[in-house]
Parts: structure tokens; sequence; C-alpha cells
């Protein structure tokens, strides 16, 4: 199979298959096992700070259903979360409606910081396609700046 694009992050059980890139907005990628090389999701890393992406997240995913039970939507988020940092990301949102029980544990298990359940706006995609509330958590990197001096700051 030939990809049409090369970043590929991988750990011990899925590899994640960079499908499209919008370049300074979006990475949109193949949830892939790497036993099988069977496609059992996909995944999204979002750069944006803006409104949208405040309700939506800049981390998006979703594994098929005969997959899920498997944490495999946390690996994701822990492949996605490196790939913020090397994108230089200060923090993440993630969100979940307040009904998807999978997605919560999720992210809790991401260990973010909730920040609030809120009503999304009527003007926003999500409100068209039926999501009406979002619960809204944040995970921030700490990056460490090099001392030559003192090793690390």
């Amino acid at each position: 199979m030939i990809w049409p694009f090369t970043e590929h992050l991988k750990d011990e059980t899925i590899e994640l298959v960079e499908t499209s890139s919008w370049f300074e907005h979006a990475q949109n990628f193949d949830i892939v096992l790497r036993a099988t090389q069977q496609r059992i999701g996909f995944c999204d890393l979002r750069f944006s700070y803006d409104q949208e992406y405040y309700y939506a997240g800049n981390i998006g995913y979703r594994i098929f259903e005969p997959y899920r039970g498997h944490h495999y939507a946390y690996h994701a988020c822990m492949l996605l979360l490196e790939q913020a940092k090397r994108k230089h990301m200060d923090f993440v949102w993630i969100t979940c409606s307040p009904e998807n029980i999978a997605s919560l544990k999720t992210i809790e298990k991401l260990h973010a910081i909730f920040l609030e359940e809120v009503d999304v706006p009527k003007s926003h995609w999500l409100y068209q396609r039926g999501e009406l509330r979002k619960r809204i958590y944040r995970i921030d990197f700490h990056h460490v700046t090099p001392d030559p001096m003192r090793g690390t700051v």
C-alpha cells in the first residue's frame, strides 16, 4: 500500500499514518494496527487556538466499532500529543460530548484538566450535526529550555 504522505507515528500497538495535511491547520491520520496493518480508525491534530477548536478540540479521533474497548484511542492520543509538542504547541484542547463515556474515560486516562461543560453555539458545525454540549479539557506542555550552564531550566 502506498501512502500519499510520509509522516508515521507509532508505538508498540498502533501506527498513525498521515493521510492528508492542511499545512498550518491540521494533520489527518489513519490509525493502523501494527501487527496486522488493519485500519481501525482515524484521528487528527488541529493546530489552531480559535473558537472553532475550543469546542471541537485540537485532537479528534474515531475508533471503528469492532475495535473499541482496547484503548486504541488512548494510544492514538498519546502519539498526537507527542506530535503537538514537536509542532511547538503550548497546549491542546480535547473535548467530548457528555454522553460519550468511552471518550470521557480516554480523556481521564490522559490526565487532561477539566475546564467546563458548555452549550455549543448554534452557529458551530458541531451543533449542526447534533452535538449540543461539550466537555472542554486542556493538556498543557511544559517546554523545558536547555541551559548549558545548569543543565535545564
